[in-house]
C-alpha cells in the first residue's frame, strides 16, 4: 500500500509538470502584463559570453517564469489573498492604504553632498538649453510638479520609509542651483498647498495629475510666460513636460519671442 501510494504521488506530480509544460508551450502568448503594467520578457540573446557568465540562464528563468501557463490567474489569486487574507501592507510593490496605492519606497543612499551635487548637474544642463532658447529669443521657465509619493507623504504608515527629509533637501538644492543660474524656476508643491493641498490635485493611484492640478501647473505656467511679456512675446507658448531627478516630475516651458 505503502509503495502504491508513492507511486500514485510520483506520477501525479509528474503528470502536473507535464501538463504545465504543455500549457505553457502550447497556449496562445501575451506580450504585456496588464495587472503588472510591463512588457513581458523577450527571448535572450545568446552568446558565448552570456553562457560563460550565467546570464543567459538567469534571462531564460525569467522569460519562463513570465510565460508559465495560468500565471496571471496565479497572480491574481494571490494578490487577494495578500489584500483580503493577510492584509499585508506592501503587495506587489505597492503600498496599500485606506486612501491611497503608493510607490513602495526604499532609503536613498545619496548624502547630502550627493544632492547639491545631483541638483547643480540638472541646473547646469537646464542653463545650457535655457541659453539656447534665448538665443532665438525665446524665454525659458522651469515648473517642478511633485510626483505621487512626495505629495502623498504623509499618507505613508509611520513604520514605512516615507522620504520626506530627503525630498525636502532635494527642492531647496534644486531651487538654490537652479536661482543661482538665473533660471526661471516654480515650484508647484508650494502652490499646491498655498491652495490648500487638496487631493484633486494628484492621483491617489499612479503617479499623475488629477485634473484640478493640472489645470493649476498650467494657470501657474500661463502666468509666469505672461510676466515677461515686456521683452515681447507673441502668446505661442510651449509647454514641455519632463521626469527628473529624484521624487519630482519637472516641466519646462518656453515661449517664442515676437518677430520684428
Amino acid at each position: 500500500m505503502k509503495k502504491f501510494s508513492e507511486w500514485a504521488m510520483a506520477l501525479l506530480f509528474s503528470g502536473t509538470l507535464l501538463v504545465l509544460m504543455a500549457a505553457t508551450i502550447l497556449l496562445p502568448k501575451e506580450r504585456y502584463s496588464y495587472y503588472e503594467n510591463r512588457n513581458l520578457s523577450a527571448f535572450p540573446e545568446i552568446s558565448v559570453e552570456s553562457i560563460a557568465n550565467g546570464k543567459v540562464f538567469g534571462e531564460l528563468e525569467t522569460m519562463f517564469c513570465d510565460y508559465a501557463a495560468w500565471r496571471t490567474a496565479a497572480l491574481r489569486a494571490v494578490t487577494w489573498c495578500d489584500l483580503n487574507l493577510f492584509h499585508r501592507p506592501v503587495v506587489n510593490e505597492v503600498v496599500v492604504t485606506p486612501d491611497a496605492l503608493l510607490e513602495e519606497l526604499y532609503t536613498m543612499p545619496d548624502t547630502a553632498e550627493d544632492i547639491v551635487r545631483e541638483a547643480d548637474a540638472v541646473a547646469a544642463d537646464n542653463a545650457a538649453l535655457r541659453d539656447q532658447i534665448e538665443a532665438y529669443g525665446g524665454y525659458y521657465c522651469y515648473l517642478a510638479v511633485p510626483c505621487q509619493y512626495a505629495y502623498y507623504e504623509d499618507a505613508y504608515p509611520a513604520y514605512l520609509e516615507n522620504r520626506a527629509a530627503y525630498t525636502a533637501a532635494e527642492r531647496a538644492a534644486l531651487r538654490e542651483a537652479m536661482e543661482a543660474r538665473g533660471i526661471a524656476y516654480v515650484d508647484m508643491g508650494e502652490i499646491f498647498d498655498a491652495e490648500g493641498h487638496l487631493p484633486e490635485f494628484s492621483s491617489k493611484v499612479d503617479n499623475h495629475y488629477g485634473l484640478r492640478g493640472a489645470y493649476v501647473t498650467y494657470r501657474a505656467a500661463a502666468e509666469r510666460l505672461r510676466a515677461p511679456r515686456s521683452r515681447g512675446g507673441d502668446g505661442r507658448d510651449l509647454l514641455r513636460a519632463a521626469q527628473s531627478l529624484h521624487g519630482l516630475a519637472h516641466a519646462q516651458a518656453a515661449r517664442p519671442a515676437r518677430q520684428r
